[in-house]
């Protein structure tokens, strides 16, 4: 949960550049460089701005993620006619599999209850349901990583957005672009140093969301 302002990002790290008032780095590059922070934190972990919600399926068996998705994660259920009414789990299959077992699949008959889903990480935001979807369809509920919000403005209130534990790791990025702009000597390996900062610390998380995994108890 994202509880912190964007500005105290900007301020934390105004302060290391000694540069309170912004008059080196002014607050507008500052604020577009907490949403690169987003962006490149969504690139190298997804999973930061992910969305659980049910979606509309649409006829036939090619589907799409919400226009605001990156990357499907997970389709978990069935939600019924009105997205709210949880029915049969849905698992995931291999396409290639689904295609050499039964060709024509794809044109199957249409019935409004989804059992199987079929990803490719080389299209991410597309996957295909089975068995084919009737022309008036139901929901399912789906997990995808999604856009990050655009922080808008740098005044009290306007929160980061992303979760409290990413809010070092965003001060790194806007450091690492803060001294790259700047030619003085040496800054060159101080940016280096906070980019290098910011890539560990997601590393590190990483591996300790490894650790807290349930599902490792099911391959331990």
């Amino acid at each position: 949960m994202a509880t912190i302002d964007a500005k105290d990002v900007v301020d934390k790290a105004s302060a290391i550049l000694q540069d309170a008032g912004n008059i080196r780095w002014t607050s507008a590059e500052m604020l577009d460089w907490v949403n690169d922070a987003h962006r490149e934190l969504a690139l190298v972990r997804p999973d930061a701005f992910v969305k659980n919600v049910s979606v509309k399926l649409v006829e036939g068996v090619k589907q799409s993620i919400p226009t605001d998705g990156t990357k499907l994660i997970e389709v978990n259920r069935n939600m019924g006619s009105a997205g709210t009414t949880p029915g049969r789990a849905i698992s995931i299959v291999m396409k290639h599999l689904m295609d050499a077992q039964d060709p024509d699949w794809t044109v199957a008959g249409a019935k409004p209850v989804v059992k199987h889903f079929m990803a490719d990480l080389r299209d991410p935001k597309v996957f295909y349901v089975y068995p084919p979807q009737p022309s008036t369809t139901e929901y399912i509920e789906m997990v995808y990583a999604a856009y990050p919000p655009v922080v808008a403005n740098l005044t009290a209130g306007t929160k980061i957005s992303v979760d409290d534990i990413y809010a070092n790791a965003l001060m790194d990025f806007v450091l690492y672009r803060a001294f790259s702009k700047d030619a003085d000597a040496g800054n060159a390996q101080l940016a280096l140093a906070y980019r290098e900062s910011f890539v560990k610390s997601l590393s590190l998380k990483f591996e300790v969301d490894k650790m807290v995994d349930p599902n490792v108890r099911l391959t331990g």
